[in-house]
């Protein structure tokens, strides 16, 4: 069942009458439920999972933060744990979830897992300090391609796993193993639809300027000692976020923290589905 907001979708993925909420916030250019996919059996192993989605027209970053930390907060009135899950993007939007939920008195029944954030325009591989005003700019253009040359553009230039010599492990037993590699790519490409440049700049544009005006810092700082939270660095080919660069940021800010390092790319679950669910099993959710 889902549930259209002005600025997001909130969307349940598994319902379980048992264990805690996770709340799943995905990356740039991501749809919960396509970019969790790959790691839900651990997920629903925990309990109910509920997908957040960012559908725009613009990346309302408030608005989303304040929705999603009102939802837990009732939540935990109710003596209900919840376990926000934020990948890349989302990771760092959950940082400010932390931030607006210093104020409820039930902190210790939330906790957050935060996979591979960045933490500003110099963190993220490939993207120079001077596009953050860039994209602010063009995010609140009146652009609307959803289809065509343009969308098709931001796919390929944005999801690695679509290309042929990135790096996707294949499931031990797959007999054709060919077929595996092109259904991850058709999978990757899939999930990148449906984005308009307007809402993916509003997207990139709000993690650069977060990281540089300070804001970042001092939710991260304001969350650090108040919640329980695990922080996955991944130091594989990791072609998005600069590390230990980033994991500096995070250790500076959050030295509270559990520091776990994951070996692969960046947040790719259906390219390194494997090792994900077995990382997630065995590490994060025991």
């Amino acid at each position: 069942m889902s549930k259209l907001h002005s600025a997001f979708r909130s969307t349940k993925l598994h319902a379980s009458s048992t264990g805690a909420h996770i709340v799943l916030l995905p990356g740039w250019l991501g749809w919960a439920n396509r970019q969790y996919a790959p790691v839900m059996s651990v997920l629903r192993g925990v309990g109910s999972v509920t997908g957040i989605d960012y559908t725009g027209p613009y990346f309302n970053s408030e608005r989303i933060i304040r929705a999603v930390a009102s939802g837990i907060a009732k939540k935990a009135a109710r003596d209900e744990q919840v376990i926000l899950l934020g990948s890349s993007l989302g990771a760092m939007v959950s940082l400010y979830v932390l931030e607006e939920l210093t104020r409820s008195h039930r902190t210790d029944l939330v906790s957050a897992v935060l996979i591979d954030p960045p933490s500003g325009a110099d963190s993220l591989k490939g993207v120079p300090t001077p596009l953050g005003p860039l994209a602010a700019k063009l995010g609140h253009l009146p652009l609307r391609f959803n289809k065509g040359p343009v969308n098709k553009f931001f796919q390929k230039a944005f999801c690695s796993g679509i290309k042929d010599d990135a790096p996707i492990e294949v499931p031990a037993g797959t007999r054709d193993k060919l077929a595996y590699r092109k259904q991850v790519q058709r999978e990757c490409y899939e999930g990148q639809q449906g984005f308009s440049p307007t809402l993916s700049f509003g997207e990139l544009a709000w993690m650069c300027r977060v990281g540089n005006d300070g804001t970042l810092a001092r939710a991260t700082t304001e969350a650090n000692g108040q919640f329980t939270v695990t922080h996955i660095a991944c130091t594989g080919d990791n072609e998005v976020v600069q590390n230990p660069l980033t994991q500096d940021f995070y250790k500076k800010h959050l030295p509270s923290a559990r520091f776990l390092e994951n070996p692969t790319n960046h947040t790719d679950f259906s390219q390194m589905a494997p090792s994900w669910r077995q990382f997630l099993s065995e590490q994060v959710f025991v």
